[in-house]
């Protein structure tokens, strides 16, 4: 089969390890996923581009259902059975903390995510603004920075990079 074909296969069987576990939480949740997940290139990126290192601890600011956590351990688990034949490896070992504003989306990507994946996934309710930033040696912010007004985006990603030091992501 041509590399795209393969691609494209790999890309299927990840979205359906990731989103699987959304089931429970309804169909709105499950198709959230799929369609989130599916649709939006960030999530391929980050594992083409190899962006998180092995054994990160993620804080991932406005983490709504917990989407890149589904998508990052639905990958590693993909590659644990053997059935990853991507170009590049994803990252394993990874532990996520989230912070959402809307405490209902965090607590649907617990009940997700955590009869999976236990206690590397702890989403909460909270005001990424005001989060603790400690702990991280990753903090993502996809799609959430925009809604800050630009004064304390600044403020925030001044926050970020004080937390991270020259180690962090």
């Amino acid at each position: 089969p041509t590399e795209s074909l393969m691609q494209a296969n790999l890309k299927k069987k990840l979205l359906d390890f990731a989103t699987e576990p959304y089931r429970p939480t309804g169909r709105f949740n499950y198709h959230w996923a799929r369609g989130k997940l599916g649709g939006d290139p960030i999530f391929a990126a980050l594992i083409k581009r190899s962006v998180f290192p092995d054994n990160a601890r993620i804080l991932d600011l406005g983490c709504g259902r917990g989407l890149l956590a589904a998508w990052l351990l639905g990958a590693e688990r993909l590659a644990a059975q053997g059935e990853w034949d991507g170009s590049t490896t994803p990252p394993k070992g990874l532990h996520f903390r989230g912070i959402e504003l809307m405490a209902r989306e965090a607590a649907c990507g617990n009940q997700a995510l955590q009869p999976l994946h236990g206690e590397r996934v702890q989403l909460s309710g909270g005001d990424m603004l005001e989060a603790d930033l400690r702990d991280a040696d990753v903090i993502a912010i996809l799609d959430v920075l925009h809604y800050v007004p630009y004064a304390e985006q600044e403020r925030m990603l001044d926050r970020v990079r004080a937390a991270l030091g020259t180690d962090g992501l």
